[in-house]
């Protein structure tokens, strides 16, 4: 569970904040101007995100999202729906930003 808070309300009850995280587990999110810029976690929680341990580290959420994609294509593949070469999105794009960026030059 999470609590936001403002900077402000951070700076103020500042002991408060660190006794939640630390003694009840909470993290807490402080905001500026409505913006998360910062969170107060447990230690332990942040060793173990400091490790990598959550994921297991970079190669392995590169592994998920690998084994997602392939199982996302197979799955549109058996209901027949075929997705568009990213390569050709991409370089028609380009052209398009192109093209406006020469109109606006002229």
């Amino acid at each position: 569970m999470e609590k936001r808070v403002s900077a402000t309300e951070a700076k103020t009850h500042l002991g408060a904040l660190l006794r939640e995280a630390a003694e009840k587990g909470q993290t807490v999110i402080v905001e500026r101007s409505g913006i998360p810029r910062v969170a107060i976690v447990p230690f332990d929680e942040f060793e173990r995100m400091k490790k990598g341990a959550k994921w297991g580290g970079r190669e392995v959420i590169l592994q998920r999202i690998e084994t997602f994609r392939e199982t996302l294509h197979a799955r549109l593949m058996r209901e027949g729906v075929e997705l568009p070469d990213i390569d050709i999105i991409i370089d028609q794009a380009r052209a398009e930003r192109d093209d406006q960026v020469i109109d606006s030059l002229r």
